[in-house]
């Protein structure tokens, strides 16, 4: 690229600096120049174009010459010229005069450099010459010999009148020609006159170019025309590589270099860049390019950071040896140039070489130079250095530049806060105090155990206790553990981990922090020894920095200042900033971000502290107080009440009724009282409720005596149970308690510990295990005695609850919806442990009350779910469809019972109308239940001893059992029921009247029958069983697993006679269908057997709406050991720990 670098690269955003008034709001280009005087154009606001005049343009020193105060324009301006022939001629006469031509290179200003220049010269001219229209318009052939390229330029022969006029016309006829034909015509003009118009060194190069194209011509075999010959270009007359080559380097005011900085390098000279190689045709036309033309290229166009320069003009000397210039200019610049660095400068005055640096150092600008360096070659394949100086500020003390090139603070990268210097660090200072008890607390502490519950805490007399505060009656938290830990996102290094303290014996705890952003805490123990932590607050450190006077060894120009609360958890006091803080200085601004912009800081640019002392408030604080709520004398309150507000629990590991799976570490007890287990043994932990008060029952599963624990080898003997509780529907009024059960063990061999006691066993093997407590308060408990025929132990309670109790606020109470005879019934069926009798008549008692619309169905939900431990299915059943017609409201049946009527309702039958979840036994209370039953049906006189003996015996009894059972009771004629059977009190004792035991154990067996005959799905057994008789998912299995076998055989027996007997019916038909023959005798007889079949299978299945029929099976065969099987098969899968 040749010239003005700027003004064609760039723009030419007209910078010219001395001009006045808008002249630099004009878009100018180049029209015209000539070495260093160029004449600008633009587009006027007004219209039309106008111009001016620079010198040097786009450079250091560039000049405006016109207009000027001293040469105006022709309108008077001293900005733009308008008229374009008065802007063409004041540049020429600019140029005639010399201006601006360099006299070292001895060319002369009015004579052109180039055809060109030339060109553009004659452009200029108002008129030219005869001699040059003549040559011009002359035809015939050129010095090459070819056909000359000849202009009309409509200029007469012979005499002329109006010269003027026809010199004039001629030069206007030149402009019209396309610049191409112009420059042909010019070189194809005889030297004679060229040397008229062109500068005499260009002219001597243009001659001593043409004998070499003709010496190249004749000593060559080409066999075109020496035109032809001097057009090619396969022919060169120079050589097609570099002749020189430089690099760039940049180099600071140390000696160091400053890599991948952009640059513009020009090069004038006796060789130059490949673009003027090309453009004098490899130096057979010289004329295209002035030797003293500049050409440009930035440092993306050097090839591996060289530039290549080549030879473009002929020279005799050998070897070709002279000088050339480069300038190094700053390119375009933008926010990302690395030139917009602060830190880089440059050196004015256009330095001269890398050690000339008497120049002011200023920030580099667009089109600045840089350096201005001469070089000098003698030869093919000199290599030279062009090093520009430039100026890299030091970076301060307190700053280092990292990998990536980005200045960060020093103090940043230091891990230690210790290391840091006091003023990059702040020394905070805070008190815990606890504000003194009052007597108050003592009234709130109710029940006087020395410790404050939550209700006790927010009750009435709690909330005086807490308002008789004296914020001025304060003790000293002594010794104890804080914690300050960073946020996440902390940049120092030394602020990315926790600082600890504790405090004094004044309660005061000292922390130094760097900045960044901490939260504080208070670490305490609780009794059991367990890691606690209450949250102060979160804050950043410094609140704001100040300014500091800096040195050359000390360049940090700022400090921080105190800390700024974010969010404060406790309660926090007397917020102060003790720290000194320099005044503002002067000439400074309270910038953000600094501490003198903290307007609640009184004359804080004064200097800290001043007359308003040292009290401040979160904004900026280096010391503050911690106050924690008084302590109680002789009353403990827990740390979650602290704070009055009530903190969200954290969700248990786990949750109520959930099961999890552990495995045991190692060899141990994983539970008091039980022998230690290997490890890797897999445990099963739930996590259920047992009502307060009661005691756990222990059924034993075989003969057991304490007083003789050995067997005859010496081993000891260990009892099968199964240890039993009475288990809550919540956590609301019970215990919460984890059950622990191996997986895949078949027993667990437990030991009494110290707080357990037996108790002598009552018959049948049921004994009890009551905790044995120290110093324990005396407790009038009523113990109602049952039978044994009830096969249940005897309870144990402490402040029974009655069902009717409302289960929530929003139940009322039972008076206000039972009516009173209702509620004496379930009071003394409860009194007589009849829970079957009352849960029956309270939950339809309350099913009676939604429905006349005396509760909501919320409050009746809650009262069936909370009391009565029905499911939200079992609740939409029952209050979402309208009770059947015939359904006997819970006043009716309690008024047919006193009247001594048969209740249409058998309050003792296991399957009601609606479910019964609480007091159900499990599958091992049944079987015991059940075989109890016979035993009273046979003494009753109501079987036989073949009927006793064969339901024993189903039952899985050896015939051992059977006789020494049946032989040492002997028949009565009747038997007493009791109250606690189920049966209301006026209907219990009737002779022939089975008790709920038998009904219950009848309509379980019936089920069981119906399954194992193939009359009901496994499902609809399941159901039936769980929901109306309240087994267990794992009672189910083990009965209903069994009969699997048998179910499958009748399905399948029953699938084949129906398909046997189709088959059989579809033969018959087709021969019906022919000629209807008499059916077969063995059709017949298939076909009655099949209807047989179908009615026995119908027969089987138990009536949905009747009572079924329980018939013992005879004895036949060896008795079998299937009860204790199931007794084991519980024990093993941990049943004996189910609820």
């Amino acid at each position: 690229m040749q010239a003005d670098y700027r003004s064609l690269k760039m723009g030419a955003i007209a910078s010219a600096s001395q001009s006045s008034g808008t002249a630099r709001n004009y878009n100018w280009s180049v029209a015209k120049y000539q070495e260093n005087l160029s004449l600008l154009s633009a587009r006027h606001e007004g219209g039309g174009l106008c111009y001016m005049i620079m010198e040097n343009y786009t450079t250091a020193q560039e000049k405006k010459l016109y207009p000027t105060a001293f040469d105006k324009s022709s309108d008077g301006s001293t900005t733009v010229e308008r008229d374009a022939p008065t802007a063409y001629a004041k540049f020429e006469q600019y140029v005639s005069s010399g201006q601006g031509a360099p006299s070292a290179t001895g060319q002369k200003a009015h004579l052109a450099t180039s055809f060109q220049d030339l060109d553009s010269k004659l452009l200029s001219l108002e008129k030219f010459e005869k001699s040059l229209i003549k040559e011009i318009q002359r035809p015939g052939v050129n010095h090459m010999g070819a056909r000359k390229t000849a202009l009309d330029l409509r200029f007469p022969d012979g005499f002329l009148w109006g010269k003027d006029n026809a010199y004039r016309d001629a030069a206007i006829y030149y402009r019209s020609y396309p610049k191409e034909m112009r420059l042909q015509a010019l070189k194809d003009m005889r030297e004679s006159v060229l040397i008229n118009y062109m500068e005499p060194t260009v002219m001597a190069e243009i001659v001593r170019s043409n004998r070499a194209v003709r010496s190249a011509y004749q000593m060559s075999e080409y066999e075109g025309s020496l035109n032809s010959f001097s057009s090619n270009e396969e022919v060169n007359l120079l050589p097609n590589n570099a002749y020189a080559t430089f690099k760039v380097t940049f180099v600071d005011q140390k000696g160091n270099k400053v890599e991948n900085l952009p640059y513009v390098a020009s090069v004038k000279g006796a060789i130059n860049y490949r673009e003027a190689y090309d453009r004098t045709n490899r130096g057979k036309e010289p004329g295209n390019f002035p030797s003293g033309a500049t050409l440009f290229e930035t440092n993306m166009e050097a090839k591996n950071g060289k530039h290549e320069l080549l030879r473009y003009k002929i020279n005799d000397e050998v070897p070709h040896r002279g000088t050339f210039r480069v300038q190094v200019i700053v390119p375009d610049l933008d926010a990302q140039s690395p030139w917009a660095a602060t830190r880089l400068k440059a050196y004015g005055g256009t330095p001269q070489g890398p050690n000339d640096r008497s120049g002011s150092i200023m920030s580099a600008k667009a089109g600045m130079i840089l350096t201005n360096q001469v070089f000098s070659f003698t030869g093919q394949g000199t290599s030279h250095e062009v090093r520009v100086p430039v100026y890299m500020e030091p970076i301060p003390m307190h700053l280092i530049l990292t990998d990536k090139g980005h200045l960060v603070s020093k103090w940043s990268t230091i891990s230690e806060t210790s290391k840091l210097p006091n003023h990059q660090k702040v020394k905070l200072r805070l008190k815990i105090s606890r504000l003194k008890q009052t007597t108050l607390w003592e009234q709130a502490d109710r029940n006087a155990d020395g410790v404050i519950t939550q209700d006790e805490y927010q009750s009435t007399a709690g909330e005086a206790a807490r308002a008789a505060l004296d914020f001025d009656d304060k003790i000293p938290v002594r010794l104890i553990d804080l914690e300050f830990r960073p946020s996440n996102n902390n940049v120092w290094m030394s602020a990315r981990d926790t600082v600890t303290a504790a405090t004094d014996l004044s309660g005061t705890a000292t922390v130094t922090l760097s900045p960044g952003e901490y939260t504080a805490y208070i670490i305490s123990q609780t009794d059991t020894g367990d890691r606690s932590e209450n949250k102060i607050g979160t804050f950043v450190v410094p609140a704001g920095v100040f300014y500091r006077d800096t040195t050359e060894n000390d360049t940090t120009p700022i400090g921080a200042a105190g800390a700024k609360m974010i969010e404060a958890t406790s309660t926090i006091v007397d917020y102060n900033l003790r720290n000194p803080i320099p005044r503002l200085p002067t000439g400074k601004k309270a910038e953000t971000d600094t501490i003198y912009a903290i307007k609640s800081l009184t004359a804080i640019d004064k200097g800290w502290p001043n007359a308003a002392g040292t009290q401040s408030n979160d904004e900026a604080f280096d010391y503050f107080e911690v106050l924690l709520p008084p302590l109680p004398a002789e009353v403990e309150i827990g740390e979650a009440m602290e704070d009055i507000v009530v903190e969200e629990p954290e969700e248990p590991s786990i949750k109520f009724n959930e099961t999890i799976e552990i495995t045991q570490e190692s060899t141990g007890s994983v539970v008091l009282g039980i022998e230690p287990t290997p490890a890797g043994t897999k445990w099963k932990v739930s996590r259920i409720a047992v009502e307060r008060g009661t005691t756990p029952t222990v059924q034993y599963l075989m003969d057991y005596d304490l007083n003789q624990p050995l067997d005859a080898g010496g081993r000891h003997k260990y009892a099968i149970a199964e240890i039993g509780y009475k288990r809550a529907s919540n956590l609301a009024s019970a215990e919460d308690i984890l059950v622990f059960y191996p997986v895949g063990t078949e027993d667990i061999i437990a030991y009494p510990t110290e707080s357990v006691s037996v108790q002598t066993p009552p018959e049948q093997f049921t004994w009890s295990i009551e905790t044995v407590e120290q110093e324990a308060p005396t407790t009038q408990n009523t113990t109602n005695q049952q039978t044994v025929s009830n096969a249940l132990p005897a309870p144990i309670l402490s402040e029974p609850i009655s069902i009717t109790t409302p289960a929530t606020p929003n139940v009322p109470q039972a008076e206000e919806y039972i009516e009173p005879i209702v509620i004496n019934a379930i009071e003394e069926a409860e009194n007589t442990g009849d829970m079957i009798t009352a849960n029956y008549l309270s939950s339809q008692a309350i099913v009676d009350a939604y429905w006349a619309g005396n509760l909501t169905y919320s409050q009746a939900s809650q009262q069936l779910q909370g009391r009565h431990g029905w499911s939200s299915l079992d609740v939409s059943d029952a209050l979402n469809s309208q009770p059947p017609a015939n359904t006997q409201t819970a006043l009716e049946v309690v008024t047919a019972n006193n009247n001594n009527a048969t209740p249409s309702v058998n309050l003792a039958v296991s399957n009601p109308v609606y479910p019964v979840a609480q007091n159900t036994p499990n599958a091992v209370t049944i079987d015991m239940q059940t075989t109890q039953g016979i035993i009273n049906s046979y003494n009753a006189g109501e079987m036989t001893y073949a009927e006793a003996y064969g339901a024993l015996s189903a039952r899985g009894w050896s015939n051992l059992d059977i006789t020494e059972t049946l032989n040492t009771t002997s028949a009565v004629s009747t038997t007493s029921n009791n109250a606690s059977d189920g049966l209301p009190s006026s209907i219990a004792n009737q002779n022939n009247t089975p008790n709920a035991v038998t009904i219950d154990m009848q309509s379980t067996q019936a089920i069981a029958n119906a399954y194992a005959a193939g009359n009901i799905t496994y499902g609809q057994a399941a159901s039936q069983l769980q929901s109306n008789h309240g087994w267990s998912s794992t009672d189910v299995s083990n009965t209903l697993n069994s009969l699997t076998s048998a179910h499958n055989a009748a399905i399948a027996s029953a699938q084949a006679a129906a398909n046997e007997a189709a088959r059989f019916q579809r033969i018959s038909n087709a021969q019906s269908a022919a000629s209807t023959p008499a059916v077969p005798d063995f059709i017949a007889e298939i076909q009655a057997r099949a209807a047989a079949m179908a009615a026995q299978s119908a027969a089987s299945t138990p009536a949905p709406t009747s009572t079924p029929t329980y018939t013992p099976p005879t004895p036949s065969g060896p008795p079998s050991n299937a009860h204790m099987n199931y007794v084991r098969t519980a024990i093993a899968e941990g049943r004996r720990f189910s609820l």
